[in-house]
């Protein structure tokens, strides 16, 4: 038995298919205003509300000094961690 039958072709009906009734497209025009509106609102409420701090990291990153910066590190070079 090393031939593999050609696979069966699916007669049938998925239960999607069977059970799913679309919407109506006033149902859908409905739910799409409603969406806008709501996209709308969230636009508007992000516009008042705006984040005044500082996040932790600019808070507590100390940049390198610029000498650390330009100097060039050996492609080899490893680190070990000690626990």
């Amino acid at each position: 038995c090393d031939e593999m039958a050609p696979p069966v072709p699916f007669e049938g009906e998925s239960s999607m298919k069977a059970h799913y009734a679309a919407p109506s497209t006033d149902a859908v025009l409905a739910a799409s205003s409603a969406s806008l509106r709501h996209a709308d609102l969230q636009a508007a409420s992000q516009q008042t509300a705006r984040f005044e701090g500082q996040s932790t990291m600019h808070q507590d990153f100390q940049a390198p000094p610029p000498a650390a910066l330009n100097q060039s590190q050996p492609a080899a070079a490893t680190t070990e961690v000690s626990p």
